[in-house]
């Protein structure tokens, strides 16, 4: 009888044993979280690498990779944020994958790499590595002719806004109006400071914002500046002024070495280089992080920090940049390890840079000391996602354009605006 006891005894020790073992094992697993379609420049490209820098480490990992296809992206976030209680999990993608993050996350001066992050992008529960923004090149001719001189090398989207309504009470008069419109609706809500940052959170949502985005849609009303309002992606981003024939800006550029494009190309037709390109003031328009990692709290397997240092690695990002253009990165570094350009040099564009060779030398200057290296400053960072078509600014602002329509209209009171305010008000606090 006792050695029937003692057999059990034995039995449930190894099964307690074994249990123990499985759950150890278990628990030093590493989660990665990834939304997104499988296909050529998307970061399902860039789980190889990552797969074999865990086998080479002997790091257990999990992918939990799902597509459009497998589940909508809200649902994805239910799933993604309920497993967020596991240990050692990472969410890595764009910025859509950064939104409803826990505002807890691990401590990520762990990572060596994460010194190279700029200070003013480490105020994200997230690791932001880079981000898709873009300049534009201001007419210096245009605002010479209505006596307009900006001393910064670069401004502000929100200034470039504000430069467009300068410009209009001197006497310019510009073509686009339904950019026109847009832009208006934009100036006011930057003036009534009901734009929302990157690092709002719902605390901002009180009764003084509240109070600002009904004076905001009377303001816009009464101005009767149009008829009626619309607040969509125009099909143009530029401004010709009726009076000079001349545009607001005469480049762009959407790449991190700065090849400066002609804004005068229609749709289908290939970009092209600017041939004689002038000085100017840069205008900063910000785009979206494209590229961030966020750690949870909860972490029992010091491995997963490794992972992410690697991910953060120089080595790394130009593997990366062989599947995915990253455009401008978050780091220090950047410059150091030529992130952007495997020679640091304008590749198959020699006679371009020859041509333009002293402007260029001076864009690159402002460009490298405001935008690379880490440098964006703090109220540039805050304007990522600005009017991402996603975001909570671009749903506030249809949001304005269809009560002031109403109020034009005369199918809205005071009573029934307060509480399409309080109700919109509760729909971008879920967004937080």
């Amino acid at each position: 009888m006792k050695k029937k006891y003692k057999l059990l005894i034995f039995i449930l020790l190894i099964l307690v044993v074994l249990t123990a073992c499985k759950a150890g094992k278990n628990n030093d697993t590493v989660h990665i979280w990834m939304y997104g379609d499988k296909i050529e420049g998307s970061f399902y490209n860039a789980l190889p690498s990552i797969r074999m820098y865990c086998l080479e480490n002997n790091i257990p990992l999990e992918v939990h990779y799902f597509t459009s296809k497998e589940m909508t992206y809200e649902d994805y976030i239910l799933k993604r944020n309920v497993s967020l209680a596991q240990s050692n999990s990472i969410v890595w993608g764009r910025y859509r994958e950064m939104q409803s993050l826990p505002t807890q996350h691990a401590d990520y001066n762990k990572i060596k790499n994460y010194k190279n992050v700029g200070d003013n992008f480490k105020k994200f529960p997230f690791i932001a590595c880079s981000h898709n923004s873009y300049c534009l090149l201001l007419n210096e001719e245009l605002l010479d002719y209505y006596d307009i001189n900006i001393e910064e090398d670069m401004i502000s989207y929100s200034q470039y806004i504000n430069l467009v309504f300068e410009l209009i009470d001197k006497g310019a008069r510009f073509t686009n109006e339904e950019l026109l419109k847009k832009l208006y609706i934009d100036n006011i809500v930057n003036n009534y400071s009901l734009r929302l940052s990157t690092t709002a959170t719902e605390k901002d949502l009180d009764d003084n914002y509240k109070l600002n985005l009904i004076n905001a849609i009377k303001k816009i009303a009464s101005d009767n500046f149009y008829d009626d309002y619309s607040y969509t992606n125009a099909l143009s981003n530029q401004l010709i002024d009726q009076h000079t024939n001349l545009p607001l800006w005469i480049s762009f550029t959407n790449f991190p070495v700065q090849y400066w494009f002609s804004p005068m190309y229609s749709n289908g037709e290939s970009l092209k280089l600017v041939e004689n390109l002038k000085d100017g003031v840069v205008v900063f328009r910000p785009g979206v992080i494209n590229n961030g990692i966020y750690i949870s709290d909860k972490v029992t397997n010091e491995h997963v920090y490794d992972i992410v240092n690697y991910i953060l690695s120089p080595e790394y990002i130009k593997l990366l940049n062989m599947s995915m253009v990253e455009y401008y990165y978050t780091f220090n570094n950047d410059l150091k390890y030529y992130l952007y350009d495997m020679e640091g040099k304008y590749t198959g564009y020699d006679k371009y840079y020859e041509k333009n060779e002293k402007v260029i030398k001076k864009l690159d200057k402002v460009i490298n000391d405001n935008i690379k290296g880490g440098n964006l400053e703090q109220k540039y960072v805050e304007m990522l996602s600005y009017d991402y078509f996603l975001s909570p600014n671009f749903g506030l602002s249809i949001f304005i354009t269809d009560e002031v329509n109403k109020l034009l209209n005369n199918n809205l009171d005071n009573v029934n605006l307060e509480d399409d305010v309080d109700d919109m008000i509760n729909k971008l606090k879920l967004k937080f």
